[in-house]
């Protein structure tokens, strides 16, 4: 009787020692801290000029349309420039490509009339930085 006390004794203290350990054992990592937030989407806003005022140099570059290719150009220029001060050239050209596919079923003349607006709204560049340039941007 003795051996099997000092037996279930032994086996007591051993589970005790194991619950021990396991209350002393390192705590479990803490969760994963939250993902980093994605940047800011750009903030450009063009109010779809660069796809009207594109759309309609492409009608007038294929023959289906009359216009002044210069103006369209030069608006071009002048709204890219702004674009390329808030994306990177890769978001731009995205950008380009998105606002034109959700404008390209418009119809030709609401095309034109936003493209005159799109001329007319374009913004200004300083007499110091030529067309097609972004202000202050390494040459």
């Amino acid at each position: 009787m003795r051996v099997a006390l000092f037996g279930a004794a032994v086996a007591a203290m051993g589970l005790l020692g194991a619950c021990d350990a396991w209350e002393t054992a390192t705590p479990p990592a803490p969760p994963p801290a939250a993902p980093l937030e994605a940047a800011a989407p750009p903030s450009f806003e063009d109010g779809g000029c660069l796809a009207y005022l594109l759309l309609r140099r492409a009608a007038i570059s294929a023959g289906r349309a009359q216009g002044d290719a210069a103006a369209l150009d030069a608006a071009i220029a002048a709204w890219r420039a702004r674009g390329a001060q808030e994306m990177t050239s890769e978001e731009l050209a995205q950008y380009e490509v998105s606002s034109m596919a959700t404008r390209d079923d418009e119809s030709a003349d609401a095309i034109a009339a936003r493209a005159t607006e799109c001329v007319a709204s374009a913004p200004r560049q300083s007499p110091q930085t030529p067309p097609g340039e972004t202000p202050g941007a390494p040459q």
